[in-house]
């Protein structure tokens, strides 16, 4: 979302982003990182990701002809085959 927190309830979240828009989104746009990354690794991809395309906004701007209003929606997964560490209800495991 806007302040950088992951979203528990899609749908609702979505609903209430929505809910205050007065013009209609130009363009959705669903990403997922692929394997052997870790959550934080994703999130850094994504955020490169988010930095870049606004920094385009106004090309993007003149392409279209108008206002880009993008709705990007990151799926982020702990997919790593053998992690280094990692975290269990607080309690962080080191591999054997």
């Amino acid at each position: 979302n806007d302040d950088s927190e992951l979203i528990n309830e899609p749908l609702a979240d979505l609903q209430v982003l929505l809910a205050g828009k007065t013009k209609p989104l130009t363009d959705v746009f669903v990403i997922s990182h692929g394997w052997n990354f870790t959550t934080q690794s994703g999130i850094r991809n994504y955020d490169r990701f988010l930095h870049n395309l606004s920094a385009k906004r106004e090309v993007m701007n003149h392409a279209m002809g108008g206002e880009f209003r993008p709705l990007v929606i990151c799926v982020s997964w702990a997919s790593v085959s053998q992690p280094s560490a990692c975290t269990w209800w607080g309690t962080r495991l080191e591999p054997s």
